[in-house]
């Protein structure tokens, strides 16, 4: 088959300390998790507290990441999500709101249109993320 060549708009990592993340959760019941994670990402999260931790921490660095990948601030942390994946599926980047807004307007003058690429880890207290747009 014949791939068409495809151009990086930018690559974005970054690197979260999951502790940090647990003792957002447990602050103030949580409300900081509403304010920052879309409700997809809120309803698949794990229910031990341990989990949602590592979970939430890989979360927000894919949100990092993207920015840096994007190359704007501000693009709002609920503008960025993982969408659902089943496990063993490759995670898939939404762009919503001001987010999918950047991207496009930078697309759109080129002509393009964008594919995404996703990798989360985590080691002992820390989640990683990169992502290539």
């Amino acid at each position: 088959f014949k791939q068409q060549p495809t151009m990086i708009l930018g690559i974005g990592t970054d690197l979260v300390k999951i502790s940090r993340i647990r003792k957002l959760i447990e602050k103030n019941n949580g409300r900081a998790i509403h304010k920052l994670f879309h409700d997809i990402e809120i309803e698949n999260a794990p229910l031990l507290i341990e989990k949602q931790s590592e979970y939430y921490a890989g979360r927000w660095a894919v949100k990092e990441a993207t920015v840096k990948a994007i190359g704007k601030p501000a693009l709002g942390a609920k503008n960025v999500y993982i969408e659902y994946r089943n496990e063993g599926e490759k995670p898939k980047l939404k762009l919503i709101g001001k987010a999918h807004q950047s991207l496009i307007n930078q697309m759109e003058s080129e002509n393009k249109t964008y594919t995404s690429h996703v990798s989360i880890s985590h080691d002992g207290d820390y989640a990683t993320a990169v992502v290539v747009i």
